[in-house]
């Protein structure tokens, strides 16, 4: 089973990913944003389901 996993604290801005899922309404304040990297932050890994162009970490479990 082959997983990309997109860490939120391995290299790379943290919150990249979801700023870009999101839409431009969800960022329209600095506190919103900071608020969702520090929740981001706080988990391991998010399994990103996307073509991101994004650096991939590979686990394989």
């Amino acid at each position: 089973m082959i997983l990309n996993i997109y860490g939120s604290d391995v290299g790379g801005y943290p919150g990249l990913f979801i700023r870009n899922n999101l839409t431009k309404e969800a960022t329209e304040s600095a506190e919103e944003e900071k608020r969702e990297m520090i929740f981001f932050n706080s988990m391991n890994f998010i399994l990103v389901i996307d073509s991101m162009p994004l650096i991939r970490y590979n686990y394989y479990w």
